[in-house]
């Protein structure tokens, strides 16, 4: 398996769309559990700990089946209201066929560093977007349910941005012409591969090691010099950047400089995005605080 995305940022949703988050959230004592001798039964043909993501940093606590898109059978660990919950949630700016890219839905605890907490991951096989997993930590749904949706979402644009359109099949680092990420080649015409040539320079790409986790650490120096990244995570690669900015401008996060705003503009400008930013707005998401560090 490789690890697509991890994400560290912590940030705070408000105004309209923290309404519907938090009736979400109250909703814990509709959801149907599961006994132990059922929970025993479990570990069903392709959904184990390795497939979700387990690894000495992440352990499984809960994982179900995406099935049409919508979260189905409990395949692994024991029932989770907070997993039930961040679907919801992510399904109010992500529209059904979407969510058909996903394989499975879990929830983990984090074992690792405190000083880099995983929020979230999104894992895929080594050679394709099969066996596509999406996980949130628990602890911190938990703590921070209002932060859920920024997270979610910028989890979901790594989804898109390494779809099978998104790539050039059979493409290897050593002829790879665009960007190459330690697996994948950006096609000429990809969002991301677009993205990196409008916002970030050929010195800043150099600097970078493919197939490296992307840490808070790697971006800061960007972020004290660039003002249009939203927090420094999102200045430690491309992917992050992007992943961000359109968390950002899907939730109606209202830019704080001008670079912001630049990268808003750009998101707003793409066809293929627009239709999140519709959806988002139909849910009540019109326009949330910044809460991101202000980098420049």
């Amino acid at each position: 398996m490789k690890r697509v995305s991890v994400y560290f940022s912590l940030l705070i949703l408000c105004a309209c769309g923290a309404v519907i988050v938090s009736e979400i959230v109250e909703r814990r004592s509709d959801y149907p559990t599961v006994s132990s001798s059922q929970t025993s039964a479990l570990g069903m043909s392709g959904c184990d700990e390795t497939t979700i993501g387990a690894d000495s940093e992440t352990r499984i606590l809960s994982a179900y089946r995406i099935e049409n898109g919508t979260l189905g059978t409990r395949c692994l660990g024991t029932p989770s209201v907070e997993v039930r919950q961040a679907f919801e949630m992510l399904a109010l700016v992500m529209p059904q066929e979407h969510l058909r890219q996903l394989d499975y839905f879990a929830g983990f605890a984090w074992l690792g560093d405190s000083d880099e907490t995983t929020h979230a991951y999104v894992i895929s096989d080594e050679n394709s977007l099969s066996e596509l997993v999406m996980a949130i930590n628990i602890a911190e749904f938990d703590a921070n349910p209002d932060d859920a949706l920024l997270t979610l979402t910028h989890e979901f644009a790594h989804i898109l941005t390494w779809a099978d359109e998104q790539r050039l099949p059979g493409a290897t680092g050593s002829s790879c012409t665009t960007f190459w990420n330690g697996s994948d080649c950006l096609a000429e015409d990809s969002l991301l591969w677009r993205w990196i040539l409008a916002f970030w320079s050929a010195e800043a790409l150099s600097t970078l090691t493919p197939g490296d986790v992307a840490l808070v650490a790697d971006g800061e120096g960007r972020c004290a010099l660039d003002d249009s990244f939203f927090g420094p995570y999102a200045a430690s690669h491309p992917e992050e950047d992007f992943a961000e900015a359109f968390a950002a401008y899907v939730l109606g996060v209202r830019a704080e400089t001008p670079g912001q705003q630049k990268k808003i503009s750009w998101m707003s400008s793409q066809s293929a995005l627009q239709p999140y930013r519709t959806r988002a707005l139909k849910a009540g998401f019109e326009s949330i605080g910044n809460t991101y560090e202000v980098c420049g």
